[in-house]
């Protein structure tokens, strides 16, 4: 089985990296989302995302 998609919410990301790392995950994509479509997406105000 593969996992294509991941969606989480966490104050450390660096440390939530470091986290999945350690299973065998990797990033693939570092992209930077902000504004009103991605915090409307997930429900929150103010969304700063990567």
């Amino acid at each position: 089985m593969k996992l294509d998609h991941l969606k989480l919410v966490v104050h450390d990301l660096e440390r939530a990296t470091r986290f999945f790392d350690f299973f065998g995950y990797a990033v693939e994509d570092e992209s930077d989302l902000s504004g009103k479509w991605i915090s409307k997406g997930v429900g929150l105000d103010r969304v700063d995302a990567r």
